[in-house]
């Protein structure tokens, strides 16, 4: 199975730059279901930022375009090989005065921590599968401590088969979740999160065992 953000238009990093619009159309994703989330990711990790930063790159044409680099702390390897840190390379961002933005893609800030559906890394604009459909953080609530998960546009998740619903509203914040959620569909939290994402990869690598 092909990665979404193939079929949908995550060109090769170094051929994209000629092609970048300021139309968020031109990252438009078609949303994956849970089972194609997990089939589609190389690695899935619990993971906290720890460091961003940002450098120059060449196309093979040697036109110079920006990569954010980012270093993430891993703190749990749900498929693939585990490893202690892992860093993502991302199209876009910022060097002085000189910007890069890319609509639509994730924003990562130190101390954020998040479940991430990871492919094909510094091969891709985004290393993401389905791009902002790979991004789950993971948010605790200060009443009781207890951690919790949300979409990447800051809303509730109360259950895995939700993750193929199309993204709204992004830019609502994490300390909104819980205020946001519905009483009668509270959100997953992160173990049971977690939980479900182990389950669907023993139960996909035994389907191909068969």
């Amino acid at each position: 199975m092909k990665p979404f953000y193939r079929r949908v238009g995550g060109h090769l990093l170094t051929g994209l730059v000629g092609l970048i619009t300021t139309s968020a159309a031109a990252l438009t994703v078609v949303p994956p279901t849970f089972s194609e989330l997990v089939a589609c990711a190389e690695s899935i990790v619990r993971t906290e930022v720890v460091d961003t930063s940002a450098e120059w790159r060449r196309t093979s044409d040697g036109r110079p375009f920006i990569v954010t680099l980012v270093t993430l702390k891993i703190e749990a390897t749900l498929k693939g090989a585990a490893s202690e840190e892992l860093v993502l390379t991302q199209l876009g961002g910022r060097i002085g005065e000189t910007w890069l933005a890319i609509p639509g893609l994730p924003k990562w800030r130190k101390g954020d921590r998040d479940f991430l559906f990871v492919a094909e890394n510094g091969r891709v604009i985004c290393p993401l599968v389905g791009l902002p459909h790979g991004r789950y953080w993971i948010v605790r609530d200060p009443a009781n401590q207890a951690e919790y998960v949300a979409r990447n546009n800051g809303a509730a998740l109360a259950a895995v088969a939700d993750v193929v619903n199309p993204l709204t509203g992004v830019g609502a914040t994490p300390a909104r979740l819980l205020a946001s959620a519905n009483p009668l569909h509270p959100p997953l939290s992160a173990p049971q999160f977690e939980t479900a994402v182990r389950d669907e990869v023993a139960r996909q690598a035994a389907a191909m065992a068969h």
